[in-house]
């Protein structure tokens, strides 16, 4: 524990060191960003909370969401008809849209950018790669493109706003290898959006400097945009919060504990913004890995965890308990779905059935906490403490998130059991539990149950392909129920994410998505 200690006294002193020399580079007129970075800036191989940031501001897609509730509207798509049956799609482009070396986007582009996320098969392409195939996203015209999905796939337009458009010409020729430009793009941007990349800024995880593109296709709404955004993740709870106190940062991350709220609220010059979320936490368990793979073990870690302790103490009740895979706001949610509750007597009956089945209870298991978000921690203790009472052992270890998604890619290196935010990245139902539980997510963070059960399967890919939403509807209830009673994950609460914000930032909104919060409409006030 001291050793540990050490290396994040030592990490914070370094970051703050950094967030100091960002400020006094940046000045007044610069924006220091202390949300988190992805370990790569490819829009295509990483979908997550953090990298909705530089892919809303770095890129334009073909629809966007707006409004609130959040809806899909287009944004690159000028025109759209859809067939009867829900398969084909033709929409016409934008004619005045630019990327940032001043080149006119075309209809190649779009293609262009579709066909390298599902090749490249990772980020975003698992949502996409039960419906479409490469073949079938063509050019109808210079500005015109056709879709034409294998089968209808109810949220599909609800999708778009994920797939970022890419600039065809630049990544072709900073491509090696047929690596599809990976390489390059890793550090740089290929976009069209309001921000490009100060070229040789980025180093992964640690810091990204953007900058204005003043002749944006799209306009400026505020007169005073802000020109230059400095970004410094900050690894460390505690220095976090004291560099946005201090000014060093102009913003946190979304992840404001809750004995934190208090005390940003009266600190002078910032402001506590509560944003509204469709985002859930739960623990993730290798359902293909014993002793997770037994589905008892999986009850018993289930009726092992305080759920009410940990919202009312730990979340001081600024969470609201959620019993399956959907929030509980969520149409498909079953209403009377009742899910697991702390009872350490049912947990040691199926702890000892899964011990009767043969499986090896006795052996240590590992949690997977995430390193920059103390409360993974905090629930790891909590569930620790009461696997102790009924003879199981946890070990907890840390982990920083981009180093967790690399492991999530293969059955054997995801870890036994991990807490994860299921954040939305589109708004249906099927974000939280047709991109969680049916075969095509295995090896991506979503899919990190590895749960394989063909009921399930078909009923999430019946939900995907009938428009008709109270099919839709039963189809969510059922599959919920049965993923409960399977304890695939332990499900625990939806949440309200919580950022500290300087005042003299202006502007800002939470972003529909992720992190995605669209700089463009914000402005620094003198």
């Amino acid at each position: 524990m001291l050793r540990r200690n050490f290396f994040l006294l030592a990490g914070g002193a370094a970051a703050a060191v950094q967030m100091r020399v960002a400020r006094a580079q940046g000045g007044a007129a610069a924006m220091v960003w202390g949300g988190n970075l992805s370990r790569t800036l490819d829009p295509h191989t990483v979908y997550d909370v953090p990298s909705a940031f530089t892919r809303v501001n770095f890129y334009d897609s073909l629809f966007e969401y707006a409004g609130s509730p959040p809806e899909p509207r287009p944004l690159l798509v000028e025109e759209m008809q859809a067939s009867a049956d829900g398969r084909t799609f033709e929409f016409r482009l934008r004619s005045n849209v630019r990327f940032h070396d001043g080149r006119a986007m075309d209809a190649e582009d779009v293609v262009y950018s579709f066909r390298r996320m599902l090749g490249l098969r990772r980020g975003v392409a698992p949502a996409f790669t039960g419906f479409l195939k490469a073949e079938n996203v063509t050019t109808t015209g210079p500005n015109t493109v056709r879709m034409v999905l294998d089968r209808a796939f109810a949220p599909f337009l609800s999708c778009l706003p994920m797939v970022a458009i890419v600039n065809r010409q630049l990544l072709e020729a900073n491509t090696v290898n047929n690596d599809w430009g990976e390489a390059w793009i890793a550090g740089n941007d290929a976009g069209s959006g309001p921000y490009r990349v100060v070229p040789g800024s980025f180093r992964a995880l640690q810091s990204l400097d953007m900058e204005a593109v003043t002749d944006y296709w799209r306009g400026w709404p505020q007169p005073r945009q802000i020109r230059s955004v400095l970004c410094r993740p900050v690894p460390d709870d505690a220095t976090r919060l004291l560099a946005v106190e201090r000014g060093d940062i102009d913003a946190t991350h979304s992840y404001i504990r809750p004995d934190q709220h208090e005390r940003v609220r009266r600190a002078p010059g910032l402001r506590l913004v509560e944003e509204p979320q469709f985002r859930t936490f739960l623990f993730r368990m290798n359902n293909a890995k014993a002793p997770f793979s037994n589905v008892d073990f999986r009850k018993a870690i289930s009726y092992a965890f305080p759920y009410d302790l940990f919202i009312s103490r730990v979340l001081r009740g600024t969470a609201e308990r959620s019993p399956g895979p959907l929030p509980v706001s969520m149409w498909g949610n079953p209403s009377d779905l009742q899910g697991y509750s702390h009872d350490l007597d049912a947990a040691r009956r199926h702890l000892e059935a899964a011990r009767n089945a043969g499986v090896d209870v006795d052996r240590e298991i590992t949690f997977t906490a995430l390193v920059g978000f103390d409360e993974t921690e905090q629930a790891a203790q909590l569930l620790q403490s009461q696997l102790r009472r009924i003879g199981v052992t946890l070990r907890i270890q840390r982990a920083v998130w981009a180093n967790v998604v690399q492991q999530t890619q293969q059955q054997e290196t995801s870890p036994e059991i991990w807490a994860h935010w299921g954040s939305t990245y589109y708004l249906d139902p099927d974000n939280w539990i047709g991109t969680f539980y049916m075969r095509h997510a295995l090896g991506s963070q979503r899919g990190s149950s590895w749960y394989r059960d063909d009921e399930t399967e078909r009923l999430l890919q019946a939900a995907r392909d009938t428009l008709d939403r109270a099919e839709r509807r039963r189809l969510y209830e059922e599959a919920s129920r049965r993923l409960v009673d399977q304890a695939v994950d332990v499900w625990i609460y939806n949440s309200k994410a919580f950022r500290a914000v300087r005042e003299r930032i202006r502007g800002y909104r939470p972003g529909a998505v992720g992190d995605g919060v669209d700089l463009r409409e914000m402005w620094i006030e003198a």
